[in-house]
């Protein structure tokens, strides 16, 4: 059954926050985006059961990620929010960060990255 997302810069502005945006794929799986669209199931059930066991409080979403205005349909990339940031939820955000990211912010899982999803993105 086909399920409206939201993007996750909507979230971000309607919670008035920035907002984590989890991304499941390798920078390559990135570049297809109306193609064969995969991304590592394995690995966002670890997210998953990570963020459940040590961040229970956090509320995640499954989202898409920013999409340029005009997008009327697309193909969901496994991407999921985290409503955590430095400023609002500094605790969860820097447990979240530090066990996904090594010490320079760079992802310590090819498969799970974070993005950081300012309350007031918007395409230029």
């Amino acid at each position: 059954m086909p399920q409206i997302l939201t993007p996750a810069d909507k979230i971000a502005r309607e919670l008035g926050q920035a907002i984590l945006l989890v991304d499941f794929r390798t920078p390559e799986q990135r570049q297809e985006f109306m193609g064969k669209v995969t991304w590592d199931r394995v690995a966002r059930a670890r997210f998953t059961n990570w963020m459940k066991e040590n961040c229970p409080d956090i509320h995640c979403q499954d989202a898409y990620p920013p999409l340029s205005p005009g997008t009327i349909i697309c193909p969901y990339f496994g991407t999921m929010a985290v409503v955590a940031s430095e400023h609002d939820q500094p605790d969860a955000y820097q447990k979240i960060v530090g066990y996904w990211e090594d010490a320079a912010g760079n992802p310590k899982y090819a498969t799970v990255t974070l993005f950081l999803v300012p309350k007031d993105f918007a395409y230029v």
